[in-house]
């Protein structure tokens, strides 16, 4: 079992649990996926208050990627995108990247 109290099945990453924001941030979560044989991916936005609720997502295909750092180079454009979309003065960008 995790510190969190998940079960992990052997092999895998450890589940991580989503930790709220404190004061007047938002926190914006993104990541991408990569496939390298076709120069496709997807990419994923989730815009949270410090509550916890959805305030905006995103997802969608993309093409031409050259490899990882270019997928998630993309979603980290498009998740500072929504977070201006939407209005955000206090963003945190949080990704599984790094």
């Amino acid at each position: 079992m995790s510190e969190a109290g998940y079960k992990n099945t052997p092999g895998q990453e450890p589940l991580v649990k989503w930790k709220p924001t404190t004061g007047p941030f938002v926190r914006v979560n993104f990541d991408a996926s990569f496939d390298a044989s076709s120069g496709e991916g997807g990419i994923g936005v989730v815009r949270r208050n410090n509550e916890g609720l959805v305030m905006g997502a995103y997802a969608a295909g993309i093409q031409w990627v050259a490899d990882s750092f270019v997928a998630e180079a993309k979603a980290a454009v498009k998740a500072l995108e929504l977070a201006f979309d939407l209005g955000s003065s206090y963003t945190k960008l949080c990704t599984f990247f790094l």
